[in-house]
């Protein structure tokens, strides 16, 4: 168990949200920790998987304007 300080303006409108959603807080509290998390470690993969190619891209490439033109295509993929 994990205990946080939620400021009370934060916890008052969590639980107006909650009570729409026919949800507990505590339960809605951990549905926004856990899509927030799965958001951004898609965003650390995808951002590791960019890096990756354009190093592999710089051992087949030796312009590197090419290079830095594919990157922002995956980017904007990504």
């Amino acid at each position: 168990m994990v205990s946080i300080r939620v400021p009370e303006d934060t916890l008052a409108q969590l639980k107006s949200v909650a009570a729409q959603k026919e949800l507990g807080y505590q339960a809605l509290l951990k549905l926004y920790i856990g899509e927030g998390l799965r958001r951004d470690l898609a965003e650390m993969s995808q951002a590791s998987f960019v890096a990756k190619a354009v190093n592999v891209l710089r051992k087949h490439i030796a312009d590197e304007k090419k290079v830095a033109a594919i990157e922002r295509s995956l980017k904007k993929l990504a």
